[in-house]
Order: structure tokens, then sequence, then C-alpha cells
């Protein structure tokens, strides 16, 4: 039976499958989009790198005059050691509570979590296109 771990048997369908209408057959993997883990850990690891390089480099623009903090929440500690702190805490939690939501409702965690992504991406890049001008 070990091998059939991760499997179903004939005619046996799988709650996520029926409500699509899919009928699983004889060792056909339980593998659907939103039962994929990986994806939602890509996507979860992907946003809190880009928290933290967002903290970085805003950080290092700030310290050498480059640029200041346009977020009013930020703007009063940037350039201090609970700067990088919040910012790693702030990204941690935020992964914590996006992934609680992906249990219920992973449709949902998943497009709120790209769309973070996609924004903390422009933000990056935004603060990168800092050192061309």
């Amino acid at each position: 039976m070990e091998l059939l771990d991760g499997f179903k048997e004939a005619n046996i369908c799988h709650p996520q499958a029926l409500a699509n209408g899919i009928k699983y057959g004889i060792m056909t993997p339980i593998i659907l989009g939103d039962e994929k883990p990986i994806v939602m850990k890509l996507l979860l690891g992907l946003l809190v790198l880009l928290n933290i390089l967002d903290g970085a480099i805003t950080h290092f623009l700030i310290q050498f005059g480059f640029a200041d903090e346009r977020n009013p929440f930020l703007a009063r500690i940037v350039g201090e050691p609970a700067f990088m702190s919040l910012k790693v805490l702030g990204a941690v939690f935020c992964a914590a509570v996006l992934w609680d939501v992906n249990r219920r409702h992973p449709q949902l965690a998943k497009g709120v979590t790209l769309l973070a992504v996609l924004a903390y991406t422009v933000i990056v890049i935004w603060n990168l296109s800092i050192f061309w001008r």
C-alpha cells in the first residue's frame, strides 16, 4: 500500500476533482493546481526575498544620500537597525498569514501573493533604477 500513497484507485474521486468534474483512474497522482504547495512556497519565498531586497536597497540608497523613504510609516526608522528587523519580521509575518489563508482559500492566497510579488518586483526595479539616473 505504500506504493499507492498519493494515488487514488479507480472510480474514487478526490473532493476537489469531483468539484471540477474530473475522475481519477488507477495510479493517477493527486496533483491539482491547488494541492501543489510548492508553487505557493516559491511565491512566498520570492515575496519575502523581494521585501528584504527592497529594504536593503532602500537602506543603502538613504544611507548614501541617493534617495529618501517615501513610506510615511517607515521614514522615521530608515537607517536604524530596527528598519531591517522590521522589514524581515514583517515579510515573514505576511508570508505566514498568506500560508494560513492558502489552507482554506488557495486561489485567493495565490492571487494575492502573486500581486504582492509583482508589486515588490516593480518596487525593487524602481529602487535599482535610481543607480542609473
